[in-house]
């Protein structure tokens, strides 16, 4: 679970090592809007995207916040520790 306050991009591109090494197999990350009026939202789907994830939901928590469900793709991981 990822709930990094607006850093959540940048927490999942510093996590590109295990993702890669198929270590993680899901994630529940926290989206947010910034006081700019961006969403993390895209990019964080963009990023997931990159490392074989797919979102198998989108989710509002009792406060209102938005959180994203994805998986990653087993074979991601195995193609990822053959090279």
């Amino acid at each position: 679970m990822l709930d990094c306050e607006g850093s959540e991009v940048d927490a999942l591109k510093g996590a590109e090592g295990l993702f890669r090494k198929g270590l993680i197999r899901e994630v529940i990350v926290e989206t947010h809007t910034m006081t700019d009026g961006r969403s993390t939202d895209i990019e964080t789907v963009d990023v997931l995207g990159t490392y074989g994830f797919t979102v198998e939901s989108r989710t509002t928590a009792p406060d209102g916040s938005p959180w994203i469900v994805a998986r990653g793709s087993a074979a991601f991981g195995a193609i990822s520790r053959a090279a």
